[in-house]
């Protein structure tokens, strides 16, 4: 048995009793689902990985329905521009806003995964810390 000024204990080796003292509780689990996260004010989970799909969708969708108004207002100037327009800038431009659409909404992604794995990390370390 060992005896501190702050509490006694048995060690590991001499059963009935605990071998330290308890650690703080579990932190609770993040809420699940799309709205669970939405409303959850203390910001235990993420939305993140769940809109950017849509936003990928919507972005893709917003990036072509631009690229046909700027071919329309490009025959509307001059047909040989806007063939121009159609064929070769037009894509280019697409293409390039896509682009960065992709990496803007990846670097939030990374972000929240990293974000995820430190907390991860963090809660394995202090169980680590609190079982020796």
């Amino acid at each position: 048995m060992v005896t501190s000024r702050a509490m006694t204990y048995t060690t590991p080796t001499q059963p009935g009793g605990p071998t330290a003292p308890p650690g703080p509780p579990p932190p609770p689990a993040p809420p699940s689902g799309f709205f669970g996260r939405l409303f959850d004010v203390r910001f235990r989970g993420f939305v993140t990985p769940m809109v950017v799909p849509v936003l990928y969708v919507l972005g893709m969708i917003g990036i072509g329905i631009a690229y046909l108004i700027y071919v329309v207002g490009a025959f509307s100037v001059n047909a040989s521009f806007g063939v121009l327009v159609l064929l070769i800038i037009g894509p280019i431009m697409a293409m390039i806003g896509l682009l960065f659409l992709r990496l803007t909404l990846e670097f939030y992604v990374a972000l929240t995964r990293l974000s995820e794995d430190f907390r991860e990390w963090r809660a394995e370390w202090h169980r680590r810390q609190t079982s020796s």
